[in-house]
């Protein structure tokens, strides 16, 4: 199967500004707002929109999280409770990974808990859907995609 990129870093950039003012835009009720990056792309990706949500004016704390033996875990003592959560990733496969995250997030007081992805593939065997999406792409169940970060570039693969 050929190798596409579907997203440029230049898209890429769009579409991450674009998701920062969406986020902007839904959550100027709420004081408290953490991103969290799923380990290590949706963390760089986080990182970025974290940049952009601030120059909008935006108080954001920035939080890795990491899935080990089946469970999430989040690096860091910084309390959720009554946050709007926002977490970060950058490709929705199947949703296994973003079910155990919701679960973990809600057990730690989450006020509302919001999906940011920057591919949205559309393969799920959960019912996850993104409030935040750079990209929409159905795809075979042999297609893979990857999103590629050298630098300050970010591109996204089809394979």
């Amino acid at each position: 199967m050929p190798v596409q990129q579907i997203l440029s870093p230049t898209q890429v950039a769009h579409k991450l500004q674009r998701i920062s003012y969406q986020i902007a835009e839904n959550t100027t009720q709420n004081s408290t707002i953490t991103l969290i990056g799923m380990h290590a792309n949706g963390l760089h990706i986080a990182t970025i929109l974290q940049q952009q949500l601030i120059a909008l004016g935006k108080n954001i704390t920035l939080v890795n999280a990491t899935i080990t033996d089946n469970k999430f875990v989040i690096d860091t003592n910084t309390s959720l409770h009554n946050s709007t959560v926002i977490l970060v990733d950058d490709v929705l496969n199947t949703g296994y990974t973003m079910a155990l995250a919701f679960a973990a997030i809600m057990d730690k007081g989450a006020k509302n808990i919001h999906l940011a992805v920057l591919v949205n593939r559309d393969h799920r065997n959960y019912c996850i859907m993104p409030n935040y999406t750079g990209l929409s792409l159905a795809t075979t169940l042999q297609e893979h995609i990857s999103v590629q970060i050298q630098g300050n570039e970010i591109t996204a693969i089809l394979s």
